[in-house]
């Protein structure tokens, strides 16, 4: 009797594995005419978060295992959108006939073109061999839906060659290891110096949360640069009932990532505030919007313009 147990975990173990190696491309499933699919830029999340929406029938009589992996590329009509590629593989099973709508977690590609909306379309192309690279080491690293991964994808496109200034809120872990997959990825050699990144001080701001610090950053001279002739400033509140992810950030007019304010992967329940202040001559726009972005959805988009 024993000997008949422990081979019933064996094959249900191996059988469990064999269902995920077995699960269809999405994009074959397509070609093969077995499920109906459509792709839009998302109304409710933010472009290095979940910018896509997938909508997905099986169009046969049985079960369909598919998968999106990650390094899946997508392309916006109109073309003035971001581009956007897929971080996160989705693994899922289709019942037969079954209608299912899935929001796809991904960076953008395109930092200069607007951020995606529920009325753009995309369709399914090919991106470049670094950047399938870098979302498979994301992926397997569980770096998705942060801002220094937007801002690395941002550098494969760009070919960047300074992979030490990855700005954002994560935290230094893993603001490093995505350091170490971009460097990779790139083929550069990853040095870090922080000597080398002392300049001249002029002003320091603060970022509070709950009337504690949590992020501090120098504004420094440069040799274009002209000094101090303004500065905005801002705040707000939210209030939740559970623990969530946390996320606070900056988008310009397009709804491009600027810069990350605040970051907490489980934030506690209850009622907290945030104070912010910027240099103007650091951030040009007259307008910029801080969106306050619970569990991978905006809750709150605040208006912040020049005096």
């Amino acid at each position: 009797m024993k000997t008949s147990f422990y081979l019933v975990i064996f094959l249900v173990f191996f059988g469990n594995v064999a269902n995920a190696q077995s699960n269809l491309n999405l994009f074959d499933a397509i070609k093969q005419n077995k499920v109906k699919a459509t792709f839009a830029g998302s109304g409710k999340s933010v472009h290095y978060i979940r910018p896509l929406v997938m909508e997905i029938q099986n169009l046969g009589t049985v079960d369909l295992p598919l998968i999106l992996p990650a390094g899946s590329f997508f392309v916006s009509e109109p073309a003035e959108y971001q581009d956007i590629l897929v971080m996160q593989t989705l693994a899922f099973t289709l019942k037969p006939s079954e209608k299912r709508t899935f929001d796809i977690s991904g960076n953008c590609t395109e930092p200069t073109h607007k951020a995606p909306n529920e009325k753009v379309i995309y369709r399914v192309a090919t991106g470049k061999k670094e950047l399938v690279e870098f979302a498979k080491f994301i992926d397997q690293e569980k770096l998705w839906e942060i801002a220094e991964t937007q801002y690395a994808t941002w550098k494969i496109c760009n070919n960047g060659s300074d992979v030490q200034s990855l700005y954002g809120y994560s935290g230094n872990e893993k603001g490093k290891k995505i350091r170490e997959g971009l460097a990779k990825v790139m083929g550069i050699k990853l040095e870090l110096n922080e000597k080398d990144e002392v300049i001249t001080v002029k002003k320091t701001y603060q970022i509070l949360i709950d009337e504690k610090v949590t992020q501090e950053y120098t504004q420094v001279k440069t040799e274009t640069y002209k000094g101090f002739n303004c500065e905005m400033w801002g705040g707000g509140m939210y209030d939740y009932h559970k623990p969530c992810k946390m996320q606070i950030g900056m988008f310009n007019d397009k709804g491009v990532l600027i810069r990350e304010i605040y970051y907490k992967e489980k934030e506690t329940a209850g009622r907290h505030t945030v104070k912010y202040a910027y240099d103007c001559d650091a951030y040009q726009d007259n307008v910029y919007y801080f969106k306050y972005i619970k569990d991978g959805v905006v809750v709150k988009n605040i208006a912040l313009k020049k005096g």
